[in-house]
C-alpha cells in the first residue's frame, strides 16, 4: 500500500507481474508490477452518449503462469499525479480504484504478437472522460482482489507482457476504441392551417 520502488515511464517493454520471493522466504513476493495508462478523449463532444469502448494492449511476448491458479489481467482505474510523468507514489493503493472495468483476461490466453481487446463495462464507460484525460491501470487479479489464488513456489512469476506507448512507432501502442452517438433532440414542430 506504500509507494512503489521503480518508475518505469519511458520504456517500450512493460508488464504485469506477480512474483514469488527465493527460496527461504516462504509466502512472501518479491515484484507486484502494475501498468497504467492514460488517453486523451476530450475530442468527443460533450453531448454525445458514450455506447462502448475496447481498451486493447498489445502482447509483446509469450506469458507465465507458474505460480497457478487462474489469474487474470484486470482492468481498473487509477489517478496518477501528472498526466504526462509518473512517480513512484503513483503506486499507492490510494490512487487505485480496484473495482472492475471489464471482463479480464486469463494469463493463460494472453495474445502474444496481437492486441488483447478488453471491451469495457458500464462502469468502465462511465469513467471515460470527455472534458479531461481518461485514465486505466491493469493489475493481477491477485492485486485487484486482495487474495493469492495460486500456489507460492520460490522464484515463480506471473507474467503478462505488453508494450507501451514508447514502443518504436504506434502499430502496437496502447489504445482506446470509443463508439459513441450524437445526442438526438427533438424539436417543436408548428403547423398552420389556412381556411
Amino acid at each position: 500500500s506504500g509507494a512503489g520502488t521503480i518508475v518505469a515511464d519511458a520504456t517500450a517493454n512493460q508488464s504485469i507481474i506477480l512474483s514469488a520471493a527465493g527460496a527461504g522466504q516462504t509466502n512472501l513476493f518479491s515484484n507486484l508490477v502494475r501498468f497504467i495508462n492514460l488517453f486523451d478523449a476530450s475530442s468527443i463532444p460533450d453531448s454525445d452518449n458514450i455506447d462502448s469502448a475496447i481498451l486493447s494492449l498489445w502482447g509483446r511476448s509469450a506469458s507465465s503462469n507458474e505460480l497457478g491458479g487462474t489469474p487474470k489481467i484486470e482492468v481498473v482505474v487509477c489517478a496518477p499525479a501528472s498526466n504526462t510523468a509518473l512517480a513512484a507514489a503513483d503506486f499507492n493503493i490510494a490512487n487505485w480504484t480496484m473495482t472492475l472495468q471489464a471482463t479480464g483476461i486469463a494469463i493463460t490466453s494472453w495474445s502474444n504478437g496481437a492486441y488483447n481487446n478488453f471491451t469495457l463495462n458500464s462502469t468502465g464507460l462511465a469513467n471515460i472522460s470527455k472534458t479531461s484525460i481518461t485514465k486505466f491501470g491493469e493489475v493481477h487479479t491477485d492485486d485487484q482482489d486482495g487474495t493469492f489464488n495460486g500456489t507460492w513456489g520460490a522464484d515463480l512469476s506471473d507474467i503478462g507482457p505488453l508494450y507501451s506507448a514508447d514502443q518504436i512507432g504506434t502499430t502496437n501502442d496502447p489504445k482506446l476504441a470509443v463508439t459513441h452517438t450524437a445526442t438526438v433532440v427533438a424539436a417543436n414542430q408548428g403547423y398552420s392551417f389556412v381556411w
